[in-house]
């Protein structure tokens, strides 16, 4: 037993510094834990399900993976809401004691008040300390950098919890059903049907502009923002009534394998004198009455320059597949004018000045037309994109020059191309209204919208052909990976060292404190509440301490006057409280206020002093 009371007085010294040092690693690991664990690269947390739920093509709900079990943005919310206020606590353990132990150092040097002491271990904001409730200034500023200490306390840790901030994500989950009944050109289908009846050629052509619209112009598709020429084919996907089942897929995912349009421009040189080069049949081209030509009736922006006639040709089937690389002349209606002059009004960027242009009169329009030209050598026909995007509902997406799309034959590559200018000259109102638009921008040149542009038109062409004419084939069906939405987090870093910062500076104070008390007489002792019922406080309520002495519990008693002093334990009395006393410095001040009481008591009495101290 002797042996452990021995370990026990040794330990004993320093229990003090529990609370410091859990104050200390609470800090370090919550700041390490939101700077490293929370804010990982390309960490991302779910947001309805710690397994994300999918909603297959077909309706049917799964659930995936336990590889894909991830907490919820909530959880990491109030895991951080958590360890603010467990560090909170950690720094209560200390500071919440602070004010009793300065109260008790203040009182064993005889600088406090009964009403100052009263004050001090209340704690509150709205305290009123004086200089008569202590000793001097420094004592006042002492005790109110303590209470704005403990006050800062409650209200550091929103520092931490803002610190996050969320940004939606996606997180990649495999489907089970696949998508399926895509249609995709097939050589020989019978297409006399479109051939001989125009009004299918006009609708071809109006669904073409649908499908531009939808590609290019809606929710999450709109081109504005994307750099010119963007180098993007896109496809409209459309499904028959009762398979409509890429329209369950959400935006974000990737399908397998699909089958895009390919259009891309590999050369593009302007022709600086397009009288001289261009020949009387592709002039006449221009002012050509066909209802296909894009550049009647005061329309037009690009078109390739066919070579007999505008619009489709007259094969009852479709060719077999086929992919296009040629060089061919590219005419570009670049401003109209109401007199043959067409004077260049737009700057070398935009259109280089050694470019002369040709000015005509188209059929039934009203204005003079200046068209600029050049040869371009391209390549168009399909393409096999692999992991392709789904960028809004029904639309995918792919990249010309990426790794994972290649160009392939396709049976609608000629069809597409022969409605290309007249797609394009219907889709003006899509969001390409005017070319010429570039120029005011000092960044985009001519070239690069006539590109763009004509690249748009084929695309959308396409893909309404593969409706029209197409039928289910080879790629009819392919496996989707869902893009389930999710949350990814940033740190603002500097927000987690302010507060990590907060916290320990706090700490650095309070291990000053304790330092500090350690050059005081009386022991840190772990319960300064509890310290207060044991000390012996007769001394302060002695009769005649006070004018109108009541009951010290009663709310209208008044406090007697003078500072209190904390006594040294008294050795020769084992056992017993240390004593409290009260320090009368103005012996004429308590005199008067006895006085004050005694005389009207006294009044007939004229023997010698009254108080005697």
């Amino acid at each position: 037993m002797k042996i452990l009371e021995a370990m026990r007085l040794a330990i004993s010294p320093y229990k003090m510094a529990v609370p410091f040092i859990f104050h200390f690693l609470m800090t370090i690991f919550v700041a390490f834990v939101t700077l490293y664990v929370i804010d990982w690269p390309d960490r991302v947390y779910n947001l309805n399900h710690r397994r994300p739920q999918v909603v297959e093509v077909d309706g049917s709900i799964t659930q995936a993976g336990i590889k894909s079990y991830r907490p919820l943005q909530s959880d990491i919310t109030t895991a951080l809401s958590v360890a603010a206020s467990a560090t909170r606590a950690a720094a209560v353990c200390w500071t919440g004691k602070l004010l009793w132990r300065y109260a008790f150092m203040l009182m064993e040097k005889g600088e406090i008040t009964i009403a100052g002491f009263s004050k001090v271990v209340d704690g509150g904001i709205m305290t009123l300390l004086w200089p008569r409730d202590v000793a001097n200034r420094k004592n006042v500023f002492l005790a109110y950098l303590i209470i704005f200490t403990c006050f800062g306390m409650d209200y550091v840790s929103s520092i931490l919890t803002g610190s996050v901030t969320w940004q939606l994500f996606s997180v990649m989950v495999e489907g089970f059903v696949p998508v399926v009944n895509i249609t995709q050109g097939i050589a020989g289908t019978d297409i006399s049907i479109y051939r001989n009846k125009s009004v299918f050629v006009s609708d071809a052509i109006q669904g073409g502009v649908a499908f531009d619209l939808v590609s290019w112009g809606t929710l999450n598709t709109d081109s504005s923002n994307l750099a010119i020429p963007s180098n993007i084919t896109r496809r409209t996907i459309v499904q028959s009534a009762d398979t409509q089942t890429i329209q369950n897929v959400y935006i974000g995912s990737t399908l397998d394998s699909i089958l895009l349009p390919y259009f891309r421009v590999d050369k593009f040189e302007y022709i600086t004198d397009p009288d001289a080069t261009l020949t009387s049949q592709q002039k006449s081209l221009l002012n050509d009455s066909s209802v296909y030509n894009p550049y009647n009736n005061d329309q037009g922006l690009v078109a390739f320059l066919p070579d007999t006639f505008w619009g489709p040709g007259s094969d009852p089937n479709l060719p077999d597949p086929i992919d296009v690389t040629e060089s061919r002349i590219l005419s570009i209606q670049v401003f109209q004018s109401s007199d043959p002059n067409c004077t260049s009004p737009y700057p070398d960027f935009f259109i280089p000045s050694h470019v002369n242009f040709y000015h005509t009169l188209t059929a039934n329009s009203t204005y003079y037309s200046c068209f600029a030209f050049a040869n371009v050598t391209y390549f168009a026909g399909g393409a096999i994109c692999q992991d392709c995007k789904i960028v809004s509902p029904a639309v995918v997406e792919g990249n010309v020059y990426r790794s994972n799309l290649r160009l392939i034959a396709d049976p609608l590559t000629i069809e597409a191309l022969a409605i290309t200018p007249s797609v394009a000259a219907a889709s003006v109102v899509t969001g390409f209204t005017y070319i010429s638009s570039g120029a005011s921008n000092g960044e985009t040149s001519l070239q690069s919208y006539a590109i763009e542009f004509v690249s748009r038109a084929y695309q959308s062409a396409w893909s309404y052909l593969s409706c029209e004419l197409g039928s289910v084939g080879s790629e009819n069906q392919t496996n989707v990976i869902f893009a389930i939405p999710a949350s990814h987090p940033t740190i603002f870093r500097w927000r987690v060292y302010l507060w990590a910062g907060l916290h320990l500076g706090i700490l650095l104070c309070g291990i000053t404190f304790a330092y500090w008390h350690s050059h005081y007489r009386h022991p840190w002792f772990s319960n300064p509440t509890m310290i207060a019922f044991q000390l012996d406080t007769a001394g302060i309520f002695k009769e005649g301490r006070v004018a109108d002495p009541k009951d010290p519990w009663d709310p209208t008693a008044k406090y007697p006057a003078g500072r209190l002093q904390l006594q040294d334990y008294d050795h020769e009395r084992p056992g017993q409280p240390r004593a409290v006393t009260l320090l009368q410095e103005d012996s004429d001040k308590l005199g008067d206020v006895f006085r004050e009481v005694s005389l009207p008591s006294r009044a007939n009495q004229d023997d010698g002093p009254f108080l005697q101290l």
